[in-house]
């Protein structure tokens, strides 16, 4: 995720990761801190494995927000991108 943030730093963005960049101590305050950041961002970059409900409750803040999002699948292997590589392939 770091290189995430670099890269959209290199390209001139200011870019945040509420995991790293916070001191929240606890899940009510990592929520208040998302809100937050998500409230101040214009758009939200989010890393996802289909699974997280933190990150859906993340996604779900961004969407009530109006806010835009860039979702980033965090399987480097799943079904998903063996269909997509099979269908490329023709």
């Amino acid at each position: 995720m770091q290189w995430a943030k670099n890269a959209l730093e290199e390209a001139g963005h200011e870019a945040r990761l509420p995991t790293f960049d916070g001191g929240a101590k606890n899940e009510l305050e990592l929520m208040q801190q998302n809100l937050e950041l998500i409230k101040w961002a214009d758009a939200i970059h989010v890393f996802w494995d289909g699974r997280s409900i933190g990150t859906l409750m993340d996604i779900a803040m961004a969407f009530a927000l109006d806010k835009p999002i860039e979702l980033i699948h965090l399987e480097p292997m799943s079904v998903r991108g063996f269909v997509e590589q099979y269908a490329g392939k023709g």
